[in-house]
């Protein structure tokens, strides 16, 4: 069911529905029920159970094309109901308590390419919960517990827009979550404690943010993580407090920073299965150091498509030591990048950050 929920998801993000209802006010509402035939409808209020005739509506799909605001109680009373995609080209607000008495509701999709804000009271009393899907929207405001008090909510999505913090704040009394993506946004910090209360914790993306701090504790009380992706940020350095002693790491992205080194208290609180961290200015003493610590825990290095035998890995200044001062130097910086502004063809710019 996942799977089709995100294509159809991605379906609204990369194509406009075609509209059945002419009317510029009309929502036209796409929707399966339980033998997944699909019904249509055009209504100009909110849509609930009693439009279907006594049928099990499963999934909808939602097109408000000319439409600002997702209003209160579009939709409601639908007993069976497990998903809801939303779409509006011209969609700008959200009003609280958009979605009543959902019981059995387990994902929601909204794709407003002018949604700035997500107000509180949105998603409450939809227990069931499981998915957030806010992808590709404007958001830069997100207000206290918007998603608090959602026992069973595993995924939240809302990468791809335009937050310039991420709060615990936001997620007061959901426990449970085990995936947040907030990739491609303008975030330049995260708070100390920022995951500390999401112990079911498993996938984290901040890739492609402004992130240059992360503070003390972020990672507190988590054993394991599948995937923690810090990927083309401005870090100059990753600080061991962030982390508990021994957390595992499957996967863990630091590539396109600009750290010259992972401290040695760092290596030997955090076990990694595999690292991508190609793009960085790293002291070539330290990355030797690197290296030598994936080979003695097995884990490998993988730099994905960013491998080129004519690419630098790592840079020494002109005053320089054979061992690894755990220190950032600008002069690193320097030498690295104007290495690399040097080789031709040009180097993909999402494997360093010039």
């Amino acid at each position: 069911m996942w799977f089709i929920f995100n294509i159809i998801c991605l379906l609204l993000l990369k194509t406009v529905i075609s509209s059945k209802c002419e009317a510029p006010n009309k929502l036209t509402v796409y929707a399966n029920d339980d033998r997944n035939r699909l019904f249509v409808e055009c209504v100009d209020s909110s849509v609930q159970d009693s439009l279907f005739n006594g049928y099990q509506i499963e999934k909808i799909v939602l097109d408000h094309n000319s439409e600002q605001t997702l209003k209160k109680e579009t939709v409601k009373n639908m007993k069976h109901l497990q998903s809801i995609s939303y779409y509006s080209s011209q969609g700008r607000d959200l009003e609280s308590k958009a979605f009543e008495n959902l019981p059995s509701l387990q994902a929601i999709c909204l794709v407003m390419e002018n949604l700035e804000k997500i107000p509180k009271d949105v998603f409450s009393k939809i227990p069931s919960l499981q998915r957030i899907i806010l992808q590709a929207n404007q958001i830069s405001i997100i207000e206290k517990d918007a998603f608090s008090e959602l026992p069973n909510l595993e995924e939240v999505d809302v990468s791809s827009n335009k937050l310039k913090s991420f709060k615990p704040e936001w997620f007061s009394n959901t426990v449970n979550i085990q995936v947040l993506d907030f990739q491609e946004n303008e975030i330049t910090s995260i708070p100390p404690k920022a995951f500390a209360g999401f112990r079911q914790l498993r996938e984290v993306y901040l890739n492609s943010n402004k992130i240059s701090i992360i503070g003390e504790g972020a990672f507190e009380g988590i054993e394991h993580l599948d995937h923690l992706g810090l990927e083309r940020n401005h870090l100059t350095q990753i600080q061991d407090n962030i982390f508990p002693n021994n957390i595992a790491i499957d996967t863990l992205g630091i590539a396109a920073n600009y750290l010259n080194f992972l401290s040695s208290k760092l290596r030997k609180k955090v076990q990694v299965s595999e690292i991508i961290m190609h793009g960085n200015p790293w002291k070539c003493a330290c990355f030797d150091e690197i290296k030598l610590w994936l080979e003695k825990s097995n884990a490998v290095a993988n730099n994905m498509d960013c491998s080129r035998s004519d690419v630098p890995v790592c840079a020494v200044s002109v005053i320089t030591s054979p061992i690894c001062e755990e220190k950032v130097d600008s002069d690193v910086n320097k030498v690295f990048f104007e290495a690399l502004s040097k080789v031709q063809p040009r180097f993909n710019r999402e494997c360093a950050q010039f």
